[in-house]
């Protein structure tokens, strides 16, 4: 089993996922508000709950990006 595999169920900190993507937090902030970049979910009831990301979401909007 590869890395990759181990980790689809996996969600992920927007600064993980900055680091992946070798961008700043900020960026990926950016993205949300521009209903762009991968799916995310907010945690909790709170509006401004903590974002987490799915792992395979992020590995998907690599290869999205990367058709392009």
């Amino acid at each position: 089993m590869t890395d990759t595999n181990k980790t689809q169920g996996q969600y992920l900190t927007t600064a993980q996922v900055a680091e992946i993507y070798q961008v700043k937090e900020q960026t990926l902030v950016k993205w949300r508000h521009k209903g762009e970049g991968p799916r995310y979910a907010r945690i909790g009831k709170e509006e401004y709950g903590p974002v987490r990301y799915l792992r395979a979401d992020v590995d998907n909007f690599l290869r999205f990006v990367g058709d392009e």
